[in-house]
């Protein structure tokens, strides 16, 4: 045996001992006090990296449950307004079933249509705050219209004009339901508030018995159906006959609309309200929900319109169908043009097709449309082809067609200034199709109609998002303010609002089932994640509390046998 004073083995490997003994001990201190055996990458690179890339995942998955609880939140307060809604257009209906049961006096009528009122009026007032977290939920194109000439927005009234209508009054007049159809007359104002007498006006005027100056005032909301569902033919063809021969005639809505415009003539020519290119001039005038089918010139209101410029005019809701100019207020405008009008009426057709008008010779001012448009050639939202300017209009439905599509025009050389669009739905459409000789000012993309989108998955594909239409427009609405409960048309209005609420009730409807159900494939997906990482990095705390009582008891053995080591080159000096 050797002793050595200037190396003591014993002491050096009592020291490493009580080192890795004490290091152990401080390790399976931190992961006892931390609850991980995964603190430091040293630990298990591997299993550490993949800890901390479980961990971003499931930090994703909690934002994106807290996502999908805005969204139902969203969807659920929308949900109840729709229901009260819904409520309130029940209690219209109820009443105008009252109103048209023939028991009741002036005064009676009187206090039912205040009631409707009312609830219309709250109708307008729901639709309009409906919000969540300062979203409007039924956002339409108020907050985003463009300014008119007149500086106001371009935004229908309650009574669905564009423009304030000043009511004449049409009692002092004479009535056109009165006049001998077959005489001839050349001047004054009649009144018309009945179906008899507008089939009257068209008749006379197509037999050319009504020239002049003369000029013609809605009284009264104008049902036309029942003619023109008894012009039909066998195979569902006819309908509406067009006021056709040409007048200098006028004809004032006076704030009236006509309604039950029907026409299926797909293979004539020059269908519409008034077909003839030079026929009366009309102002002030709603069609509502009309169906318009024909071949070459088709609009609702108008076939054509030479030098007859329509002036707050409106088309709400109905559809119009042909081949070759074809739009949703006059088929073709030929040397004129058409202000403080819009449509809302889905248009199709083929060449020259257009939600305003397929043709325009004349600029444009203060109109918008917001109804779907689809063409082969030449579509465009509001103008098929023209060539003249377009100034503060807006485009709000989606625009489908061929080469030659654009949002406001499908073709032609023209400027288009101060104006609107609906960027959600034409974001992949130029503003003006086919020719590029057009110059663009102060044109205004915007949301209208928007989709929301809600992120409910934690990737950026689609199918970690949901998306849904908050707004909807409630068509009707407007009509149904003027109109009195006992009218024929009530009823049916109110079922038509009825059925766009369901609609979107129902709509609403399959977007909780979908989040419910994203709700609960984030619960599990998290759940799951959760204990992957539990897995590779919690600690074991009865695997630990072994190794700590192991290590303690090293180290206090390795610290009494360096001690012990420590004496061992004394012996050295007792040899001396």
């Amino acid at each position: 045996m050797s002793i050595s004073i200037r190396t003591n083995t014993s002491s050096i490997i009592a020291q490493s001992s009580l080192t890795n003994s004490t290091n152990k001990l401080n390790q399976t201190i931190e992961r006892m006090s931390t609850g991980a055996k995964l603190n430091h990458a040293s630990d298990n690179a591997a299993n550490y990296s993949i800890s901390t890339n479980l961990t971003t995942r499931i930090n994703a998955y909690q934002v994106a449950e807290d996502n999908v609880n805005m969204g139902l939140d969203m969807v659920q307060t929308a949900s109840s307004a729709l229901e009260n809604m819904g409520d309130m257009t029940a209690r219209l209906r109820a009443l105008a079933t009252q109103a048209r049961n023939g028991t009741y006096g002036n005064k009676s009528l009187d206090a039912l249509n205040k009631e409707a009122q009312a609830i219309i009026s709250e109708l307008y007032r729901v639709k309009e705050t409906a919000s969540y977290n300062n979203m409007k939920l039924f956002n339409d194109f108020n907050s985003t219209a463009p300014t008119s000439a007149n500086g106001s927005k371009l935004v229908p009234n309650e009574k669905g004009f564009l423009k304030d209508v000043v009511e004449r009054d049409t009692s002092t007049m004479d009535r056109l339901e009165d006049v001998d159809p077959t005489t001839t007359i050349t001047s004054g104002t009649y009144s018309i508030s009945t179906e008899e007498g507008l089939v009257k006006l068209t008749q006379m005027v197509n037999a050319k018995k009504i020239s002049g100056k003369c000029e013609f005032v809605l009284g009264a909301d104008i049902d036309i159906s029942k003619f023109c569902k008894s012009n039909l033919n066998a195979k569902g063809e006819g309908g509406w006959i067009p006021i056709g021969a040409s007048t200098d005639c006028k004809l004032d809505g006076n704030g009236h609309t006509i309604s039950g415009l029907y026409i299926n003539r797909p293979t004539s020519n020059y269908q519409g309200f008034i077909s003839d290119q030079e026929g009366m001039a009309v102002k002030n005038l709603g069609l509502i929900n009309p169906t318009v089918i024909g071949n070459t010139y088709v609009g609702a209101l108008r076939a054509m319109a030479y030098y007859k410029k329509p002036d707050n005019c409106y088309v709400e809701g109905g559809y119009v169908k042909g081949n070759n100019n074809v739009g949703g207020l006059v088929g073709y405008l030929n040397y004129s043009s058409a202000s403080y009008c819009y449509t809302t009426c889905d248009v199709e057709g083929v060449n020259d097709v257009g939600g305003l008008s397929g043709y325009c010779g004349y600029s444009l001012s203060n109109n918008y449309t917001s109804g779907n448009v689809k063409g082969v050639a030449n579509v465009g939202g509001l103008i098929g082809t023209t060539g003249v300017n377009i100034m503060n209009c807006a485009v709000y439905g989606a625009v489908n067609g061929g080469g030659t599509t654009g949002v406001f025009v499908g073709y032609g050389a023209t400027k288009i200034i101060d104006s609107t669009y609906n960027q959600n739905v034409n974001s992949t459409l130029p503003l003006v199709g086919g020719d590029k000789k057009y110059t663009i000012t102060n044109v205004t993309g915007v949301n209208f109609g928007a989709k929301v989108d809600l992120q409910v998955g934690v990737n950026s594909t689609e199918n970690s998002e949901i998306k849904f239409e908050a707004w909807f427009a409630l068509d009707g609405l407007s009509q149904l303010m003027k109109t009195r409960m006992e009218s024929d048309s009530s009823l049916g209005l109110i079922d038509g609002i009825m059925k766009q609420i369901e609609k979107k009730q129902t709509e609403y409807g399959a977007v909780e089932n979908r989040l419910m159900s994203a709700l609960d494939e984030i619960s599990t997906q998290y759940e799951n994640l959760v204990s992957t990482r539990s897995t590779l990095k919690d600690a074991d705390m009865g695997e630990l509390s072994s190794e700590y009582i192991k290590m303690q008891i090293l180290q206090n053995a390795s610290a009494t046998l360096l001690s012990t080591a420590n004496q061992t080159p004394a012996l050295a000096l007792q040899l001396l």
